[in-house]
């Protein structure tokens, strides 16, 4: 849950707070589902800068559409990613 008590990641509101912590905390390593990625695909001022820092970034859950793929690596820049279904 966010300071301000969101806790719903589906709220647009949500996506600025996270981009917040990764540019501070500069993690390398992360495991998302693929609801979190699509949201990110489309958070106001995510930058492929913002994503440097990982090392290897995970997924799964559901199937993960090649489009989606192909997305999140050109937009956000995570090359480093394994996405499993």
């Amino acid at each position: 849950m966010r300071p301000d008590g969101c806790a719903s990641a589906g709220k647009a509101a949500y996506w600025p707070w996270v981009l917040d912590i990764i540019r501070t905390a500069r993690p390398t390593f992360t495991i998302a589902a693929v609801t979190a990625f699509n949201a990110l695909m489309n958070a106001s001022g995510a930058e492929a800068s913002d994503f440097g820092s990982f090392g290897q970034v995970f997924t799964g859950g559901a199937p993960v559409a090649p489009a989606l793929r192909e997305a999140v690596r050109a937009r956000l820049g995570m090359r480093s990613i394994l996405f499993t279904a």
